[in-house]
């Protein structure tokens, strides 16, 4: 069965009481709730979001998220994802 990937992108410096973190975290769930893969930058903010809000869907399962990296370093994420690629771009 073909998964579709949904890719969510933002900004990276957000905090959990800001209106846009709020929103990435029910398009996480929302994504996940309808079936959808979630991949971003693995990084704060928006990214971190949206992944916290999708492994709180109830329809949620490992290999669900992906974090798609701009460095070479895994240590550089946020960890959140269940898929991490390191990319140096």
């Amino acid at each position: 069965m073909l998964e579709i990937i949904i890719g969510v992108i933002g900004d990276a410096h957000l905090t959990k009481d800001n209106i846009k973190w709020k929103c990435a975290f029910e398009v996480g769930e929302l994504l996940i709730d309808n079936e959808y893969c979630l991949a971003n930058g693995g990084m704060g903010g928006v990214m971190e979001a949206s992944i916290l809000g999708a492994k709180s869907s109830k329809k949620y399962k490992k290999g669900m998220t992906i974090g798609v990296l701009p460095d070479y370093n895994k240590s550089s994420s946020n960890y959140k994802a269940d898929i991490i690629i390191p990319t140096g771009l």
